[in-house]
């Protein structure tokens, strides 16, 4: 089987975007984000920026989790995992799943050499 790629589509659907409508203290903040998360290095500074902040409102129920920018966190992979893999699967955006995607980002199923089962808190019309 492929190995997973984490794909910036599941975020940005026009990948055309230009970075220029962002700000330049936001351009700097991401492109110091980026070589944090080599799974990314293909991804534009604005798909981050749209996943990112997609991770902070749906994890943690903020616009911008800005005090986590500065090292690697393996629960934004695992909701870009999530996020890919499960697209219909809505977070809420009201913080419920810290502590799931927390523990599937300990698991790491990117990884793996064939990509495991949605993990048990997906509703089961989202595991198909």
């Amino acid at each position: 089987m492929e190995k997973f790629a984490f794909e910036m589509e599941t975020f940005v659907t026009d990948t055309e975007e230009q970075d220029f409508t962002l700000d330049l203290q936001t351009l700097n903040e991401l492109a110091s984000m980026l070589p944090l998360y080599p799974e990314l290095a293909h991804w534009t500074r604005f798909a981050l920026f749209v996943a990112w902040g997609a991770y902070s409102q749906d994890i943690y129920a903020i616009s911008w989790v800005d005090w986590m920018t500065g090292h690697r966190d393996e629960g934004f992979l695992a909701y870009c995992y999530v996020s890919q893999r499960w697209p219909a699967f809505d977070f809420g955006g009201t913080g419920l799943y810290d502590e799931d995607i927390q523990e599937l980002a300990a698991q790491r199923p990117w990884i793996c050499s064939s990509l495991p089962p949605a993990p048990g808190w997906l509703p089961a019309a989202h595991k198909l």
